[in-house]
């Protein structure tokens, strides 16, 4: 089973729900991903218990994701972390295969510091997959301890997505410094769609499909996703056959990764239903 850990967090383009205008996480968009090519997913993060979450929560678990490491939080998920996870809260990881980490959970050190702790936890025998795309909104007094939190996992990452290189206002690191050190893949997404995989035994690139109704960090988490569901297959998705991998293996499971991309239904409908039964 591949975990992917992130608080659940919907946010709005205003602030406000009434406008029926809101996106949900890449750890929700991934797991709903994973969910849909088959793959065994769970989600650890807070569950916040106000509608809009609630609403997530359900179409999570008709999805297929599994939530039983997920706590339950007070507060609203709305805009902003709930902040209420600690150290009491880590889960059990028999089963787990590979963790999925990033986004605004990391931002804040309330629950940062529990995703990081759950990487240590990870060991080496657990695969951890590390997202660098940073949220939109990164308060000033956070970003310094948030750069030098995503520098620390780093270092523990098996697999880093990287974002486009004009998408970031945090210092761009190098495929091939990034290979230096535990991770065996890297993954850079650019804009217009082109996909890089990297790997210590050479780089392609692809072209992920253009779909204009759907958003490019979408049509990336879905493609993500496929890519890990692909390398999944025959125990390939931990770290000792990462490092191993062929580039032929890792160009199969890009080409899975766009065929998701391809047939993914557009995660709007599914927020459009969530949204509805809101209103």
């Amino acid at each position: 089973m591949i975990l992917t850990c992130a608080d659940v967090l919907a946010k709005t383009s205003d602030g406000q729900l009434a406008s029926g205008d809101f996106t949900v996480g890449d750890a929700v968009e991934m797991a709903l991903a994973l969910a849909h090519l088959d793959q065994p997913v769970g989600l650890f993060g807070a569950l916040s218990q106000d509608a809009v979450s609630r609403q997530i929560e359900q179409s999570l678990v008709h999805a297929g994701v599994d939530l039983s490491r997920a706590p339950k939080a007070s507060g609203s998920s709305i805009d902003s972390p709930p902040h209420k996870l600690s150290p009491l809260h880590l889960p059990d990881l028999n089963g787990i295969t590979a963790l999925t980490f990033g986004g605004p959970s990391l931002v804040r050190r309330e629950s940062a510091g529990v995703y990081e702790a759950l990487m240590h936890l990870a060991g080496v025998d657990k695969t951890t997959v590390l997202n660098l795309t940073p949220p939109q909104d990164v308060p000033n007094e956070h970003q310094s301890d948030y750069q030098k939190r995503l520098s620390r996992m780093t270092e523990m990452a098996d697999i880093i997505i990287q974002p486009p290189i004009d998408g970031t206002p945090f210092p761009h690191r190098s495929h091939e410094t990034l290979l230096c050190g535990r991770a065996s893949i890297v993954i850079q997404l650019h804009s217009k769609g082109r996909v890089s995989v990297s790997s210590r035994n050479g780089t392609f690139s692809v072209n992920t499909p253009s779909k204009p109704e759907i958003s490019p960090s979408r049509l990336g988490n879905v493609f993500v996703a496929g890519f890990l569901a692909a390398l999944s297959q025959n125990d390939g998705l931990i770290p000792r056959a990462l490092a191993m991998t062929h580039s032929k293996t890792l160009s199969t499971a890009a080409e899975f990764g766009i065929k998701a991309a391809q047939t993914f239904p557009d995660m709007g409908s599914q927020l459009h239903d969530i949204k509805q039964d809101l209103s």
